[in-house]
């Protein structure tokens, strides 16, 4: 999905940080997470 729609990165991105701050985790969990996201978006 992130290969053939490069904007859906950012919205990955802006879920983790909005389920982080929903759920009260600490900001580690979006820090996570964001990365694995931007691992996968720049193997196109």
């Amino acid at each position: 999905m992130a290969v053939e729609q490069p904007q859906s990165g950012k919205f990955c991105l802006l879920a983790a940080e909005y389920l982080g701050k929903a759920a009260k985790v600490p900001h580690e969990f979006a820090e996570r997470y964001s990365k694995q996201f931007l691992e996968i978006q720049s193997k196109k």
